[in-house]
């Protein structure tokens, strides 16, 4: 397997795969634009460069902003399956702009990242990264507005009570998530540079106590 991710600016603008499953035609097909059977007859009567949404588009079977939405939809999900990947090699290339990337897409790193980490993450792997000893705290630097990020209530306390007096552990137990969606929370949290482990934080005033 191997897949290209284009990154402008620190935002996802193409993505490539030479896996079958990844194609667009595939996901028109899920969509129920058109039968396997049918793509099959489309990319045979695929003239030179022409590609598979501007044929379908021609056919009046895709407008161009269901093309949007599903490539979106692709770019996001092969972006995702690199999250599990545990095996193979990487590496980051100073490329020109891909002459294929015709349509803009609008995804949010901070978003994108977030859900690749609650999708992806097993448990093992995320009570590895965090240890419940350690301590983490608000990065007043980060790149990503909160408000951006669209967290759900248990995820808006997560991050508040974050605040460098509460071991990762105290997290979890203060939690009203399950362990693996607030371990998974707290990392994502950490790589988008919400959080930072940090020293504790003891003041008389803001020690914590469970009964």
């Amino acid at each position: 397997a191997r897949k290209l991710i284009y990154v402008e600016r620190g935002i996802p603008i193409f993505a490539a795969s030479n896996l079958a499953s990844d194609r667009f035609g595939q996901y028109c097909v899920k969509r129920g634009l058109l039968t396997e059977a049918e793509l099959t007859d489309l990319v045979k009567d695929l003239k030179g460069p022409q590609r598979t949404g501007d044929a379908l588009i021609s056919r009046g079977l895709l407008s161009e902003a269901l093309r949007g939405e599903i490539v979106t939809e692709q770019v996001q999900d092969l972006i995702w399956s690199t999250f599990a990947w545990s095996q193979g090699t990487f590496r980051f290339e100073l490329r020109d702009r891909p002459r294929q990337e015709l349509i803009k897409l609008n995804i949010f790193p901070g978003k994108l990242i977030l859900e690749g980490v609650r999708r992806a993450t097993p448990i093992e792997k995320l009570r590895a990264e965090l240890s419940g000893q350690a301590t983490l705290g608000p990065n007043a630097d980060s790149p990503y507005e909160v408000y951006a990020l669209g967290l759900d209530k248990g995820e808006a306390r997560l991050l508040i009570a974050a605040d460098g007096t509460k071991t990762i552990a105290d997290l979890v137990a203060l939690s009203d998530l399950p362990e693996r969606e607030t371990l998974a929370f707290l990392f994502a949290a950490r790589v988008m540079g919400l959080l930072d482990e940090t020293k504790r934080i003891l003041a008389s005033n803001r020690r914590m106590g469970f009964m």
